[in-house]
């Protein structure tokens, strides 16, 4: 019976039902890649994975699903994403979790292993900017060639993810072939190893809770004490080559979350219109500020 750590770099298997590959050995395990092109998913309203429905529904219902299917849930080693932005930014920190998209990083660096998507596009977890930077609905993506490509508002939009995951070195791996096989693990190992990882991860997501409450309440008393008013203002030559943008009528910066050489729009229908990312103002419309 073979195990993980028996597969060597590049070599395909099937765990749970489902098309994967072995990327690298680590100290703490095998990282793999799911190769099946069968879960589509919005990213959500932010372009911070931790905070994202993409991230929800992987390490919920399309885990529970593989469980179902026979992968091995105590098999599973929490990974820990880096959420870089692409421009060099670290506001988003790390995160941990059972299954994410390849990052930028990882798919530059294992890019001669990964085959390109079927899809047209392919979600990874790595963000153009982040909100901070008044960036909070971009995300990179994978293209049919295996290139990247970030739009603002492709976070609203479901496409494909191929997740990432990491095995326990000593994960058995029943060959395809073989359909009477099964593993042997006992009962008592088995009930020990789930309760131990249902233990640590309900104390993550329960202090991952506390600090989102505690960012939203800060948020509030910001909101609050926010005196400074102001209002965008449509300049033509707000970009070069001509191309008009919106700018805050107090500093004079552009807003790179409202859209370009549309002077007809509305910019207060936007994410990220709320606040000039510049001065922190509070933009209202101008007859009320």
């Amino acid at each position: 019976m073979k195990t993980i750590k028996d597969y060597i770099q590049g070599e395909r298997f099937v765990y749970g039902k489902k098309n994967c590959m072995v990327l690298e050995h680590m100290n703490d395990g095998t990282l793999c890649m799911v190769l099946d092109e069968d879960f589509e998913s919005k990213f959500g309203e932010t372009n911070n994975f931790a905070e994202s429905e993409l991230r929800k529904k992987l390490n919920g219902e399309y885990l529970d699903e593989w469980v179902t299917n026979g992968a091995d849930r105590a098999s599973f080693v929490l990974m820990q994403v880096d959420l870089t932005a692409n421009d060099g930014l670290k506001d988003y920190g790390t995160y941990e979790c059972f299954l994410a998209p390849r990052t930028c990083d990882q798919h530059r660096k294992y890019r001669d292993l990964i085959p390109n998507p079927k899809n047209i596009w392919e979600w990874t977890a790595t963000a153009y900017s982040t909100k901070a930077n008044g960036c909070s609905i971009t995300a990179y993506q994978v293209t049919g060639t295996g290139g990247f490509k970030n739009n603002v508002y492709d976070v609203c939009y479901a496409y494909g993810v191929r997740p990432l995951f990491k095995l326990d070195p000593d994960a058995v791996i029943v060959p395809e072939s073989n359909d009477t096989e099964t593993l042997k693990i006992t009962v008592d190992k088995l009930e020990n190893a789930l309760h131990d990882l249902e233990k640590k991860y309900t104390e993550k997501e329960k202090a991952y809770i506390a600090e989102r409450i505690a960012k939203e309440e800060l948020q509030k008393k910001c909101d609050a004490m926010t005196a400074q008013k102001g209002h965008w203002v449509y300049d033509p030559d707000a970009i070069d080559w001509g191309m008009g943008g919106w700018i805050c009528n107090l500093c004079g910066n552009r807003n790179n979350n409202l859209p370009i050489m549309q002077q007809d729009c509305n910019p207060y229908l936007y994410a990220g219109s709320q606040y000039c990312p510049a001065c922190g103002a509070k933009m209202v419309k101008e007859q009320e500020s």
